[in-house]
């Protein structure tokens, strides 16, 4: 290899280094300038938001093929089409629709608070850079136990499982939600913020800053996030939601924020170990459906899919067996520092939690926070 040739490769590597380190908070951070300058220029708040979530989606569409994370989810494959049915049903008409039903209840609702304590709940005086903090904050903290409880109920497990169905991450299945799920998420994320008063334009930031983050949070690109994976539920971290084994996959629970997920015990990054490309989807329904229709119908004829995906399914139905104690050690990041968050010898089941107990070492089991386990060392 001759010196050019060299020197190409060292400036192709520190290109992608560089890529790898900015790209999402220069993204996000040049996202929300520019809808911020177009919200004083007038702009609606529907087109700003579609336009921009638009370019990035392309933005991201492009980067998939330069620097993919992993080469084997770069292919097209049958998904494309029933990811595109989610961003129309669930990311853009079940928004519209739970807005429509409740926003001038809410409204009410909002002055009749504001009438009763005196004062407007929300800080409209703060910046809006501190306004939309304070928004991604507050509204995490209902989708976080929505989202925990679908992992950790049968019920709604059943709800959830599409969003787990894709055997590959990339920017487009961050829509893939069953409309039921999706609904709830959002109603939990934005309504309370409309009662608090939080005003149109924190709304429309709050919108697209949860739609950069999530296309992001799942795009098939290589990315290093450092000490913002200890703020945002980004990449690094939900690859690991993805994964096929129940302990590693109840974790990481955040949409935007991995802030309630560090709070609550729940926020799992291994050091020393790489996400495997391969490991991820619903390993105990392999018939789980992958067209838009089946998803749709999969929450209703739930035991027809589990008696067609046989035995597997009933011996270890991902999500379900939530309170299994893992046969090995799961560790949870917290402070800069590993604790062990489970021992095996000193754990006392919760109360209502326990579904099956004699799962053998291969079954593994899922990671249980306070609620569910009180196990040695734990937070």
């Amino acid at each position: 290899m001759n010196q050019t040739a060299r020197d190409a490769r060292t400036y192709e590597r520190l290109l992608r280094s560089i890529i790898a380190w900015t790209v999402f908070p220069l993204t996000l951070g040049a996202s929300l300038l520019l809808a911020y300058m177009w919200l004083l220029d007038g702009y609606g708040h529907g087109a700003l938001v579609l336009i921009i979530s638009g370019v990035v989606a392309a933005f991201l569409f492009v980067l998939e093929r330069f620097q993919p994370y992993a080469e084997q989810w770069r292919g097209p494959r049958d998904d494309v089409g029933t990811d595109l049915a989610h961003m129309v049903f669930s990311t853009m008409l079940v928004p519209s629709f739970v807005e429509s039903m409740f926003r001038g209840v809410l409204l009410f609702a909002a002055a009749a608070l504001a009438a009763t304590a005196g004062y407007r709940p929300w800080p409209t005086d703060w910046p809006m850079i501190g306004q939309l903090a304070l928004a991604l904050l507050v509204g995490e903290f209902g989708p976080y136990w929505w989202h925990r409880a679908c992992h950790e109920n049968s019920w709604l497990w059943r709800i959830h499982a599409t969003h787990h169905s894709s055997t590959r991450l990339y920017w487009l299945n961050s829509c893939r939600f069953h409309p039921i799920d999706s609904c709830a998420q959002y109603a939990l994320e934005v309504l309370p913020l409309i009662v608090l008063g939080c005003g149109p334009d924190v709304l429309a930031l709050f919108i697209l800053a949860t739609a950069v983050i999530g296309m992001f949070q799942h795009t098939n690109v290589a990315l290093r996030l450092g000490l913002l994976n200890w703020i945002f539920s980004m990449t690094e971290l939900h690859r690991w939601h993805h994964s096929r084994e129940t302990r590693e996959g109840n974790s990481n629970y955040g949409a935007n924020l991995i802030v309630w997920d560090i709070l609550f015990g729940t926020r799992y990054l291994p050091v020393q170990r790489q996400f495997d490309a391969d490991h991820i989807g619903l390993a105990n329904m392999p018939n789980f459906p992958q067209r838009y229709l089946g998803q749709l119908l999969s929450p209703f004829c739930w035991s027809t899919l589990t008696r067609a995906s046989g035995p597997v399914a009933d011996e270890m139905p991902s999500g379900w067996q939530h309170s299994l104690i893992p046969k090995e050690p799961h560790y949870l990041q917290s402070g800069g520092k590993q604790r062990e968050t489970v021992d095996p010898g000193a754990c006392q089941v919760g109360a209502g939690l326990l579904t099956d107990a004699t799962s053998s070492p291969d079954q593994g089991g899922a990671y249980l926070s306070d609620d569910a386990t009180r196990c040695g060392p734990t937070h």
